[in-house]
This record gives structure tokens, sequence and C-alpha cells, in this order.
């Protein structure tokens, strides 16, 4: 006994059941009209900009951006590469250094503790 998909409720035969093309054409029709309710695009490849919503962002403001990271507290437990041990990485190439797992074993991009 054929049984239907969740989202489009297309017929899905069951395996002892003879092939209907009323049911296949029925099923194409389904996924023909949902295809064109979806976004197309323009000869170029992109979004049509008519599907495309104006978004307002604002003014970013650089000022407060600026300010915190020039405070003495914005980042104050910041470590960009927090290897304790100097003989941890004996690399001698980049290729080395990047697969090498003690490389940056205390790795912390931005510890601010309680803050």
């Amino acid at each position: 006994m054929a049984t239907t998909t969740t989202n489009y409720n297309l017929i899905k035969p069951a395996e002892t059941d003879f092939y209907n093309i009323a049911d296949s054409n029925g099923n194409m029709d389904i996924i023909d009209a949902e295809l064109a309710k979806k976004a197309s695009l323009d000869e170029s490849g992109k979004l049509e900009s008519s599907v495309i919503p104006d978004i307002d962002c604002g003014i970013w403001d650089s000022n407060a951006v600026m300010a915190h990271n020039a405070a003495q507290t914005a980042h104050g437990n910041l470590i960009v590469d927090g290897n304790q041990d100097t003989n941890a990485d004996t690399s001698s190439t980049l290729e080395e250094h990047m697969i090498n797992p003690m490389a940056h074993q205390n790795i912390i991009l931005d510890g601010n503790d309680n803050q």
C-alpha cells in the first residue's frame, strides 16, 4: 500500500504496487508548483533583487569598538599563543607547526574572567 512523504504528500508506492503514471505525474506537478514558489536567479546566477528584503542594519559606530579595544581592561586575559613552555613546539617549518599538537595547547582567544 502506498504511503506519502511528510512535507509535500508525494505518493510513495510500496514495493508490491504496480507503477501508476497518474501518481508519478501528480508528484511531478506538486514538485513543479513548490519549486516555482522558491526564489529564482537572474541571468548572472544571483538572486533577483525583487526577492531580497530591504534590511536596515543601522549605522556602524566604530568609535565604541575602538574605545573598547583601547581600554586597559578590555581583554585583560587575552593570550594569543599561550605556550607556557617554549620547548613545547620544536617545529622548524610552518607545516610542522600547524600539525604539532603542542603548538597551541594553551591558546585562549579571549579569557576575560568575571568581565
